[in-house]
């Protein structure tokens, strides 16, 4: 089976200053974003740079220059095709040359929406384009408070950076069915917050529910979800389910399969209420359906799908063709049947569907991260084959 990585990504990278022990404080830290912040609408040929104290500055209809972040010059850079590495490379009178002239090249280029934040001096956090749909952090963790109340939580974590908050574990600490997988967190281990991550940059939650577990004969799965956004157009609203054996101390989801993912961009109108709607649907059927999930991923395991190997990869990959699951190649079909074949004492018959459904997201790991999450998906939905 695959393994997914975005968690541990997040609890190897962040700085003690973005993690959250507890879903009230980070709310309360992204309000605070929302509450320093405003958004200004700017015609584009408004807009010029001036450098100011050794920095390029945005300057608006205002007159008053404002500095801008990594993240916001790079989106400038990106809007006018320069590289921003080697604008930033430049000395700054160079640098405010080479952007002035780019912005005079883009005059049709459409009104911008830029984030501004107060913070002694004026910062400017993005700049986007006028059809952009802010959702702010602390809305959206708002309207997860259904995931808490139906007894999500935050799994434990290892210490990563150094953070005086860390302690010992304790049995309330501890997830259940994981006494047996050597690299989960046991009592006494060293904890840290994680799992709750925010900047003014983005958020990520990383929630597992321990409660209702699915129970596929040789062991359990644990359900598990990604929640990720972005106030500066870096990433798209999105919730990732998925159903995984364990989880280890450092956050890296093991033996993960029936991906799915509720993805929308900020674009548009309602972009919260559109993903919202998406996420009670996907709630209902996570909450709701263990029995039917059980089942599903039972029957996936008895389905033959032919009695040669031959006969399994036409299967599979005449159901993509006509389900438009377009990674599900030939090819790749035909290499996740071989491993099937070879973890048999894992997957069991590779004939079946859970077999060759297992060795496509074993597979994946050895594609690019936007790939592999892709195929995670695609080979999930082969499990409607068994219903």
């Amino acid at each position: 089976m695959s393994n997914l990585y975005e968690a541990s990504h997040q609890w190897r990278n962040r700085p003690a200053d973005e993690r959250f022990e507890n879903v009230v404080d980070m709310y309360n830290a992204c309000k605070g974003y929302a509450n320093s912040a405003k958004i200004a609408q700017q015609n584009w040929t408004d807009l010029c740079v001036q450098e100011v104290n050794d920095d390029v500055c945005l300057v608006g209809s205002g007159g008053n220059p404002a500095k801008m972040t990594h993240y916001a010059f790079s989106q400038l850079a990106r809007t006018i095709g320069a590289p921003a590495d080697y604008l930033r490379s430049l000395p700054t009178p160079l640098a405010v040359q080479a952007v002035t002239h780019g912005m005079a090249q883009k005059i049709e280029m459409s009104p911008r929406q830029l984030l501004l934040h107060k913070n002694g001096n004026m910062v400017i956090r993005c700049m986007v384009s006028e059809l952009y749909d802010w959702v702010w952090n602390f809305k959206l963790i708002e309207h997860c408070k259904p995931l808490f109340d139906a007894g999500w939580v935050v799994p434990p974590a290892r210490p990563a950076v150094s953070d005086p908050r860390a302690r010992p574990a304790t049995e309330a600490d501890i997830l259940p069915n994981q006494c047996d997988f050597g690299l989960s967190v046991k009592v006494g281990d060293m904890i840290a917050p994680a799992g709750l991550y925010a900047s003014d940059h983005d958020m990520f939650m990383f929630l597992v529910d321990p409660n209702r577990s699915i129970d596929i004969g040789s062991r359990s799965l644990m359900r598990g979800i990604f929640i990720r956004n972005s106030e500066v157009g870096d990433c798209s609203l999105a919730f990732k389910f998925f159903c995984m054996d364990n989880v280890c101390g450092n956050h890296i989801c093991w033996g993960v399969s029936n991906v799915h993912e509720i993805s929308v961009k900020h674009m548009g109108e309602n972009t919260l209420n559109r993903a919202l709607d998406k996420l009670e649907i996907t709630l209902k059927k996570y909450q709701d359906n263990a029995k039917e999930d059980e089942q599903t991923l039972a029957n996936a395991r008895k389905f033959v799908l032919g009695a040669s190997k031959e006969d399994v990869i036409d299967a599979i990959v005449a159901y993509a063709k006509t389900h438009s699951l377009p990674l599900l190649s030939r090819k790749r079909v035909n290499e996740a049947y071989s491993t099937a074949e070879a973890f048999e004492h894992r997957y069991g018959n590779p004939r079946t569907l859970w077999g060759v459904v297992s060795g496509l997201t074993q597979n994946s790991q050895g594609d690019y991260a936007d790939v592999r999450s892709d195929v995670d998906i695609q080979a999930g939905k082969l499990l409607a084959m068994a219903s």
